[in-house]
């Protein structure tokens, strides 16, 4: 009987501590953001060009970064994964660093489409930040 009195306790204080840590998704902010590029935003065309960017906001940790994404008001997030709903394509990340390889097929200014980045601060706090970048493509 004492074993089962114990892992109860133990149950009951484990669900009671993972729900004191779970973030106010309420207060969930979404900011405009800016990307610095570590590389050259002029490429040629027909040619595989990698960007990396980094978040200008030292603070932030990048967790998982998507590309087609749509936030709406009833947003989830899995704190576990760090999974956002409705955003299904992901970005390749790399020590904080987002990666992303393409090769333009026409010449002109063009603007990568929007960029979600969900980031986490020093205190584990969850926040969704959007933006892109720009670069030339030339012959």
């Amino acid at each position: 009987m004492a074993k089962y009195v114990t892992l109860s306790s133990f149950v009951i204080l484990f669900f009671i501590c993972a729900c004191a840590r779970k973030p106010d998704h309420r207060n969930l902010i979404l900011t405009k953001l800016k990307f610095d590029n570590l590389g050259d935003d002029t490429i040629k065309i027909s040619q595989k060009a990698t960007f990396r960017l980094v978040l200008n906001d030292h603070n932030l940790k990048i967790k998982k970064a998507y590309f087609d994404c749509t936030i709406e008001s009833d947003l989830q997030i899995d704190e576990v994964n760090y999974v956002l709903s409705n955003c299904i394509k992901e970005l390749f990340i790399n020590q904080d660093t987002i990666i992303i390889q393409l090769t333009p097929t026409a010449v002109g200014k063009k603007k990568f489409q929007e960029i979600t980045v969900l980031a986490v601060d020093e205190n584990d706090f969850i926040s969704i930040h959007q933006g892109s970048f720009e670069y030339f493509v030339l012959e």
